[in-house]
């Protein structure tokens, strides 16, 4: 079985993956403009959020509440 660790780690790492390939899509195509940017930067964030965040709230929660940790 695969950990929810796991899951979390490649659901950030594809997010992430795909805004650098939509970036690369909209340079290609020459249709990157600032409002453009500014829309797919929350992705990298939001990535960055399941890979970093996740692990540091999970920690956590198992600190505070360790009985109902696996």
């Amino acid at each position: 079985m695969v950990s929810e660790n796991r899951v979390r780690d490649a659901a950030g790492i594809t997010i992430i993956a795909g805004a650098f390939l939509l970036l690369y899509a909209l340079v290609v195509r020459g249709e990157l403009t600032v409002p453009v940017i500014g829309a797919v930067l929350p992705l990298f964030g939001l990535g960055a959020a399941l890979v970093v965040g996740g692990g540091a709230v999970m920690t956590y929660l198992k600190r505070v509440y360790p009985a109902d940790s696996n």
